[in-house]
This record gives structure tokens, sequence and C-alpha cells, in this order.
């Protein structure tokens, strides 16, 4: 679970914060968003995101530090049910972040002082990727590793915070870059559900008119017949929604 309290955590932090409502803030949140709201509906982008996480760590130490960076509005906290050392970090107070810090500049955490790092679609709201993940590598502990996913195919969101999209070559380049090993890139999503999704987003900006709703409604039931003989398309190596990524210190 996530932790509460900082008490067990001054050793390992770095640099000067100010303490309020139980958080630690290493600067002042931005004034230009809102904090993001937990979530209500599970898009099968998130699922896949899910199903992802667990499968790479349902059978880790359950004692083992883990820095969520970004932690939003927590929306994989059961997956960290069982865990007992989960450090919150945003730049934004969320309930979950209990370290308040700039993403874009060195973690508030000494060297080799976790043992994974947990990023959910972070990577493409980060101006200076290469940055971060240096800073993973410098946090983590040897053999730690760091786990996160990416989108690819997907609208610009949590503006003005949206600043790229990465292929898999990226992906693996800035980790070795970050001097990380042992990376593994796989596709996460379908491309049904991507079919779909495009298909609302064209729909969505259309003019409100007879026609248009007609094309709509004769498309919503035509995705539901290919839905309903398709369930198992494979998922396609230049047409992704996102990545799910694992590389090791």
């Amino acid at each position: 679970m996530y932790l509460t309290r900082i008490d067990g955590l001054k050793e390992i932090l770095k640099g000067d914060y100010s303490f309020r409502d139980g958080k630690a803030f290493f600067f002042e949140p931005p004034k230009d968003t809102e904090l993001q709201p937990e979530e209500k509906r599970w898009t099968r982008w998130k699922k896949s995101n899910r199903k992802f996480f667990r499968r790479r760590l349902e059978k880790e130490d359950r004692s083992k530090v883990i820095l969520d960076v970004g932690v939003g509005g927590g929306p994989f906290e059961k997956i960290f049910e069982e865990f007992r050392n989960v450090i919150g970090l945003d730049f934004y107070p969320y309930k979950n972040a209990i370290l308040i810090s700039d993403i874009t500049r060195p973690l508030p955490l000494q060297n080799d002082s976790c043992d994974i790092i947990f990023m959910s679609n972070v990577l493409e709201h980060v101006p200076n990727p290469r940055d971060l993940l240096l800073e993973c590598f410098r946090v983590l502990r040897p053999r730690g590793y760091v786990i996160a996913t990416a989108p690819f195919l997907i609208s610009i969101h949590r503006a003005p915070y949206d600043f790229h999209r990465y292929t898999n070559f990226m992906l693996e380049k800035m980790l070795r870059d970050a001097n990380f090993r042992d990376i593994k890139i796989e596709i996460l999503g379908s491309p049904l559900y991507l079919y779909e999704v495009m298909q609302r987003q064209f729909f969505s900006i259309l003019p409100k008119s007879f026609m248009a709703s007609l094309w709509k409604g004769a498309s919503l039931l035509l995705s539901g017949f290919f839905r309903s003989f398709f369930k198992t398309v494979p998922a396609d190596k230049y047409y992704v929604q996102g990545y799910g990524l694992f590389a090791r210190k």
C-alpha cells in the first residue's frame, strides 16, 4: 500500500522541503493544471496496463521499496495492496502522493534507495525523458528495475503537459542511453479497440446532422458485429496503442 507518512523516509530523501498536510513539498505545484480525477471508467488501454503490471509484479517481494513516479489519481492502487513500501511521487498533491516534486528535475531521493520504479503513462508528459530515466537509474539499487507503460496512438491529454509519443525503437534507445540493461518492450492494447476509438473520435467532430447520426449508428452496429467475431485479433507491430517496458539497472 502507499505510504502515508514520511517518518521512515527521511534518511533517503534528498533536498529541502516543506512539510504540510502530511506531504513533503520540494516545490510549489503549478497553477495551470487540475487534479486528475480518480478513475471512474476503465478503458481497454488501462486494462492492458493493469494486466501488464500485475504479471510483472505478482511474484515480487512485498517488502521491496517501490517508487511510483507520477502516481496521479492512483488508478493502479489495488496492485499495491499487499506491498508495504510504496512511495507516491507527483508534481501535484494527489491523494497517494506523499512526495511533491517536479519530475523534470532531479528526483528527491538518495542514490540506491529504491528497488522498483513504477511509471504508468508518465514518459509522454515529461519534456526531458532522458534526464528522468537517468534519475531513475541513479535512485535504483543494484539489480533494481523500472517498469512502465507509454501510449503511442492516443489523443492529446493532460494539457498542457503532453509532449511526446514514442515508438518501441525510441523507448529502447532511451533506456540504453540511460545505462539500463535486460530491456524488454512489449506491445499493449487491442487493434480492434484502437479502431473503435478512432471511429468514435471521427464521429465526435462531425457537424450534428441526421445523416451523421445515421452513419454513426450504422458504424457502431458494425463495430459490435466485428467485436463478436474478432475477439482475438493479434497485435499489429505498426499500429499499436502503446507499450509496456521493463529494464534493469
